[in-house]
This record gives structure tokens, C-alpha cells and sequence, in this order.
């Protein structure tokens, strides 16, 4: 696990651009390259590896009372194999 900085930015829009590859730009994860960019510009991150393989991500805000997670995202490749059960439990 590791927070993500600026540099992360083109793993975590190709991750993104993954998932649509496979789904779509579905109403359950709608993120065009706009929207994307606007989030990551603003939010934090934190992301999950496999090796130097970013596997999956989330971007959040930390409020007073609360974390707004905003975006949670798993590479197709990777997913089922317990990445983002491993983030949540930290």
C-alpha cells in the first residue's frame, strides 16, 4: 500500500481506462478523462501494488467528521484477489 502522488497519475488513468475497456462508461463507474482528471487533481490517493503493478486505487477526501471516498478501482486483471480487502483493513 502506498499514498499516491503526481507520478502515480498515468497508472491510475490507465487503470481506469482499463476498466472501461472492459465495461464501459457505465453509470455505475463513470469517470470520462475529464471528470478523471478534475477528481485527481483535488482528491487524495492511496493505491494498492503487485510488485510495481499499480492494482487497484481510491481517491478520497478527508473531512472533519468523515473520509469521502469518491472513487474505488480495481485493474480487471487483479481483481478477486483480496487488493482492496487488504487496503481496508489498514
Amino acid at each position: 500500500m502506498e499514498v499516491l502522488k503526481g507520478l502515480h497519475k498515468p497508472a491510475m488513468r490507465a487503470l481506469v481506462e482499463a476498466i472501461h475497456a472492459e465495461q464501459g462508461l457505465m453509470p455505475s463507474f463513470y469517470w470520462p478523462q475529464d471528470l478523471l482528471g478534475a477528481e485527481l487533481a483535488t482528491a487524495e490517493a492511496i493505491g494498492v501494488f503487485e510488485g510495481e503493478v499499480l492494482t487497484g486505487f481510491v481517491l478520497y477526501r478527508e473531512t472533519p467528521d468523515v473520509w469521502e471516498i469518491s472513487l474505488v478501482a480495481t485493474h480487471p486483471q487483479f481483481r478477486r484477489r483480496g487488493f482492496m480487502e487488504h487496503l481496508w483493513s489498514i
